[in-house]
């Protein structure tokens, strides 16, 4: 027969016993609450990466060679040597992301195009990565392309690229009455009272033809995830799937 002390200890020893299972079960709770919570906190970035994007189709381009302003593609005045028209879709979910003045991620660039004058094609692709934003913003190239990026994102319906870029260049865009501030599209009309085949012969190393082009052509610029953000993710992951295996049922 047990004495009263021995089942004090057992009694003891199973309420331990208890104790610590609820305390698993606890934690177990948390950790699982946890893994959710970093994997919902860091997988919004990373899926929704802060980009801006344009994609233009039914583009027409006319240039004008000397002092001969465009003709083609329903430009109606001789001043503009290059004009151009289409419609277009301006995604920009970056700037409510960054700052320029007080931010400096890493950029992952992307263009490609699409264009032919029923002869010959002037086809381009090509993809960069900047360590920052002030060496995508002084690259000879990039920069220019980001220049006007950022340009048509601060004024999508009519403005001008600054002239510190020593281009003239500007654009008057009709949006459709749907558009939001980060999804503008309708039609574009780019001009320029500059001959820009000195910038053709940098950017395609070939001058711009003297007939029309058809064009279609698709752009992107978006923010690189941090590393930690990264490492973030998948320590997220890894706790929801690990906790899930071990979860009986």
């Amino acid at each position: 027969m047990l004495n009263f002390d021995t089942a004090l200890d057992i009694k003891s020893q199973l309420l331990q016993g208890v104790n610590k299972m609820r305390l698993k079960s606890k934690l177990k709770q948390v950790f699982v609450i946890t893994g959710i919570s970093v994997a919902a906190l860091v997988t919004t970035p990373a899926t929704a990466t802060p980009m801006i994007s344009l994609d233009i189709t039914g583009g027409c381009f006319s240039f004008g060679a000397g002092a001969a302003g465009a003709t083609g593609c329903g430009n109606t005045d001789s001043s503009h040597k290059e004009y151009a028209t289409g419609s277009f879709v301006f995604t920009n979910t970056l700037s409510a992301a960054f700052d320029p003045l007080t931010d400096d991620g890493a950029f992952s660039a992307f263009a490609n195009l699409s264009a032919t004058n029923g002869t010959t094609n002037f086809n381009d692709t090509r993809s960069k990565t900047f360590p920052s934003f002030s060496a995508l913003t002084t690259d000879p190239l990039w920069g220019l392309a980001s220049g006007l990026v950022f340009a048509i994102g601060a004024n999508p319906v009519t403005g001008s690229l600054p002239g510190s870029f020593g281009i003239d260049l500007s654009w008057e865009n009709v949006l459709n009455p749907a558009s939001t501030a980060t999804n503008a599209f309708g039609t574009f009309k780019f001009f320029s009272d500059d001959n820009l085949n000195g910038l053709s012969q940098a950017l395609f190393g070939q001058p711009l033809p003297l007939s029309e082009v058809t064009f279609n052509a698709q752009a992107r610029l978006a923010l690189i995830p941090e590393p930690m953000t990264l490492t973030l993710l998948g320590l997220g992951l890894f706790s929801m799937v690990a906790l899930r295996r071990r979860m009986p049922g």
